[in-house]
């Protein structure tokens, strides 16, 4: 298997099914694994509506995903 998405990564750090995320954004499990594999394709929104479901080590992970993405 490749190297896990820094949405991965902070899914896994908070503990989350895949099932849990997707239900957290109103989507079915498909589109956001497309979404988990592909970060860049997450909304604001989405990051905020997830950061609620997230714990701080999770949050911490996607903050620095969002800032090697933008740097």
């Amino acid at each position: 298997m490749g190297m896990k998405s820094w949405m991965q990564q902070a899914r896994e750090a908070a503990g989350l099914t895949t099932i849990e995320c997707a239900k957290a954004l109103l989507l079915s499990e498909k589109e956001y694994l497309i979404r988990e594999n592909n970060p860049g394709m997450l909304t604001i929104d989405e990051l905020v509506a997830l950061s609620f479901e997230l714990n701080d080590e999770s949050r911490r992970i996607i903050v620095e995903g969002v800032r090697s993405a933008i740097l």
